[in-house]
């Protein structure tokens, strides 16, 4: 049986790419894809195997792997790159795919020499690519801005969401006399987190509550914002887990995602399958996801992002099932299984042509 080596090692469920790499396994695993053996590459092999048993082969990861002399020279059919950033490429010339989720590296501030070692390897993937898939039109969009792009076959498959059923049991996580809001995701810059902290200091009947990685630089702002200016109604969760996770979308009475700069955005699905007002902001990919299924901050001052929820709530109350509607449509397109189909295509697609 023909191979093809799945590059997923970043296999940390609390970050997008290790989320994209489970789900994307499961999606093919749904979908039984036996056309060919797919070879996982990870650290986490145990992980995949008490779920997946032996429905996919194993690789295990070894860091060494990023340098050149060292890399995986094993003969595979085909190998996928799961993410843009990762430093595994193949030692030799193979057909190749590459997912890429963004580029948000060429927009981010860090130093020349990290952004030199991280273009060399992006632009060697670029070059070994035979198909690129990208997560959003914008993906697409903002790589072409930043890369020339050699004639190859370019397709967009968009992620599905990553909550299919509803946990069981859930509770209120927050103080059951006071409504909420909910938000998560990594305490980066662009994540914009600082905005809706900012937001709560005049809204005194209404909780926030914040899932994420707070050890960063970000987060550390973010801390220091709350504790300096005595903000009560903010709660900084840090690290949750899937059941809080579910816990906080089903008894929160919006989800808010200020976020400036995503690839895709996949806790706006997560939202929708909890049929949550979500106010999110117009940059990037967002509209593009989110569409009409929910609302949107007009400016980042406060007293704006304030009236702009407030806005959202009153509308959403007004007739529910009319977003609803419009989320349920959205989450029959937007699935994991719809997506390792198109995958599976493109990997007939390479090994009928070799």
């Amino acid at each position: 049986m023909k191979k093809i080596l799945f590059e997923a090692h970043n296999s940390n469920m609390s970050t997008g790419f290790g989320q994209f790499n489970y789900h994307l396994l499961k999606g093919l695993f749904n979908i039984k894809y036996n056309n060919s053996k797919i070879i996982v590459h990870t650290d986490t092999i145990s992980k995949f195997k008490k779920e997946f048993k032996n429905f996919f082969g194993y690789k295990y990861y070894w860091g060494m792997y990023r340098y050149e002399r060292f890399r995986i020279s094993k003969e595979y059919d085909v190998w996928h790159s799961l993410n843009q950033n990762t430093k595994i490429l193949p030692k030799r010339n193979l057909p190749y795919i590459l997912t890429i989720h963004d580029v948000n590296f060429m927009e981010e501030k860090s130093d020349e020499e990290n952004n030199l070692k991280r273009n060399k390897f992006f632009e060697e993937q670029l070059s070994m690519a035979d198909i690129i898939v990208y997560i959003s039109e914008y993906s697409k969009n903002q790589t072409h801005k930043y890369f020339d792009i050699k004639n190859v076959p370019e397709k967009i498959i968009y992620n599905g969401c990553t909550i299919k059923n509803k946990l069981k049991n859930l509770v209120n996580p927050g103080n059951q006399n006071r409504p909420f809001f909910f938000s998560i995701g990594n305490f980066l810059e662009r994540k914009n987190f600082l905005s809706i902290v900012k937001m709560m200091i005049n809204w005194e009947d209404m909780d926030l509550f914040i899932g994420g990685n707070l050890d960063t630089p970000y987060g550390e702002e973010v801390i220091s914002f709350v504790e300096s200016n005595d903000v009560k109604n903010v709660i900084l969760l840090d690290k949750i887990s899937e059941y809080q996770k579910q816990c906080y979308l089903e008894y929160c009475e919006a989800f808010l995602f200020p976020s400036i700069s995503e690839g895709f955005g996949l806790p706006l699905l997560e939202a929708m399958k909890f049929e949550k007002p979500i106010i999110t902001s117009t940059k990037t990919c967002l509209p593009e996801i989110l569409g009409d299924a929910g609302y949107y901050f007009t400016k980042f001052d406060a007293e704006t992002m304030k009236i702009d929820v407030e806005k959202a709530l009153k509308d959403f109350k007004a007739d529910p099932q009319d977003k609803i509607s419009i989320m349920k449509n959205k989450l029959e397109f937007f699935t994991w299984e719809n997506a390792a189909k198109q995958y599976a295509e493109l990997y007939d697609q390479l090994l009928n042509a070799k």
